[in-house]
């Protein structure tokens, strides 16, 4: 890998990336993955550039990230929400979540709470007809 060598004398990255194919071998997933091909490699892609097509609408109710910038707006009841938009809630106490369900029904919901994610479909009012 000519490039590897190119990096530093320190073999920081030769290293990273072994510990990291040693480490995604070992994962519990592979062994879920009987008669399949391991997952034990990333691979690492130096060409180009990276590009954030556009900025995504971001809520919150933390004050510390309401001071980070002036793209994030405070999570209020009368918030419009659109397609990707990120809402980052602090304190469930103080968010009625009462306003935000008819909102919500609208899209596809991703929640990232404790390690774990979750997704929720759009809904429709004929759905429940079919259980």
């Amino acid at each position: 890998m000519p490039l590897l060598n190119a990096l530093d004398k320190t073999l920081y990255w030769q290293r990273l990336i072994t510990e990291l194919q040693m480490y995604l071998s070992t994962h519990p997933l592979n062994k879920e993955r009987e008669s399949k091909l391991a997952i034990n490699g990333v691979w690492f892609w130096g060409e180009g550039e990276l590009t954030i097509p556009h900025q995504r609408p971001f809520a919150t109710d933390d004050e510390t990230l309401l001071k980070l910038g002036s793209y994030i707006s405070p999570l209020t009841p009368s918030i419009t929400l659109q397609k990707d938009h990120i809402l980052v809630i602090n304190d469930v106490k103080q968010i009625e979540f009462c306003h935000l369900d008819d909102k919500m029904r609208k899209n596809k919901i991703h929640w990232y709470w404790n390690n774990m994610a979750y997704s929720m479909p759009v809904g429709h009012w004929w759905s429940r007809l079919w259980r």
